[in-house]
């Protein structure tokens, strides 16, 4: 019977959700106990709602995008928090640790090609409601016009313009505090708080979008992709 074969599904699903979350408590307390901070949040940032782990079972090229066989290891490793050397080693004037999260601080160079890369996705995706969606547009604030608030400059989802601030940030950065995502995305509001009213004479929307280096999303950004995602449905 159909009925009965979904029902004893749903049973076993919240079942082992459960028994999960016994075993996320069980280990975020082990780490906690052991001051283990790094994995303590990485932990906490993997076990938010909002990170898509739908990319750890896409496998096969021929079903579907699947990443590189190279860039599949170092984000497991990652996740694991297996990603760096097995004992920490100097790197300038900071530690290399075994959990690979002094990678996302400390790589420049990578973080920044990983933050366009994230602009560029986003783009892509406004581009195909919004066909006149511009990267880094200039002088958007007249008073202060080396100022570039918008990595995106969009109607996509809204009736205005939108200057969309793309950020990520890890949970072990400085200033970082117990939410990261939430800190940075106070950071960027406080940066333009002094020229939110020229924008909005010009009739422009300040919205910043922050993902954490681990995949949570800040509540703003999730907001964003699901009303551009339906945007582009319809």
């Amino acid at each position: 019977d159909q009925r009965f074969s979904s029902s004893a599904l749903s049973l076993q699903h919240r079942l082992c959700s459960i028994v999960d979350s016994s075993i996320a408590h069980g280990l975020a307390h082990w780490l906690t106990s052991a001051g283990q901070w790094e994995d303590v949040r990485r932990i906490r940032e993997l076990s938010d709602t909002s990170v898509d782990n739908t990319w750890l079972w896409l496998l096969n090229a021929h079903k579907g995008p699947v990443l590189a066989e190279s860039d599949f290891t170092t984000a497991v490793r990652l996740r694991l928090g297996a990603a760096g050397p097995d004992e920490p080693i100097i790197c300038a004037n900071c530690v290399f640790g075994p959990t690979g999260a002094h990678a996302l601080l400390c790589a420049c160079g990578p973080s920044t090609a990983g933050h366009n890369h994230l602009r560029d996705t986003i783009h892509s995706f406004a581009i195909a409601v919004d066909p006149s969606a511009t990267l880094e547009v200039p002088g958007l604030i007249p008073s202060h016009p080396a100022l570039r608030p918008a990595d995106i400059f969009t109607s996509a989802a809204s009736r205005r313009q939108a200057a969309l601030d793309v950020g990520v940030v890890s949970p072990d950065a400085q200033g970082a505090g117990d939410d990261c995502v939430e800190a940075m995305h106070e950071r960027k509001l406080r940066r333009y708080a002094p020229h939110m009213r020229e924008l909005e004479r010009a009739g422009i929307d300040y919205v910043p979008l922050v993902w954490g280096a681990y995949g949570r999303a800040h509540p703003r950004a999730t907001t964003f992709t699901r009303l551009l995602a339906h945007r582009i449905a319809r």
